[in-house]
């Protein structure tokens, strides 16, 4: 299934996703077990959860693109429960 969202939505949402990944790496390069880290790792977590309800499978899309952008990996984080937890593993390199 593809995304047929607007192409200014979607780059947003790809927008946001890379800063907050971005955010959260630098964070962590920092102190792996600082708030700060915890924090934006739990802003990825909703930020995710938050395209699942909206575009249900179609989210892992700009997941994929945000990935593809920055070349950095998801933190550990709870799986959404309409991901199947297969996809999930191979996302994040497991």
């Amino acid at each position: 299934m593809h995304l047929m969202q607007n192409a200014e939505t979607v780059s947003r949402l790809v927008a946001q996703g890379e800063s907050l990944l971005k955010s959260f790496h630098a964070e962590y390069d920092k102190d792996p077990a600082g708030c700060e880290a915890e924090f934006l790792r739990g802003d990825l977590a909703g930020w995710r959860d938050t395209l699942h309800t909206l575009y249900h499978d179609c989210a892992e899309e700009i997941v994929n693109r945000v990935l593809a952008k920055t070349c950095l990996a998801f933190p550990e984080t709870s799986v959404h429960s309409s991901v199947p937890r297969e996809a999930y593993l191979v996302i994040n390199g497991q």
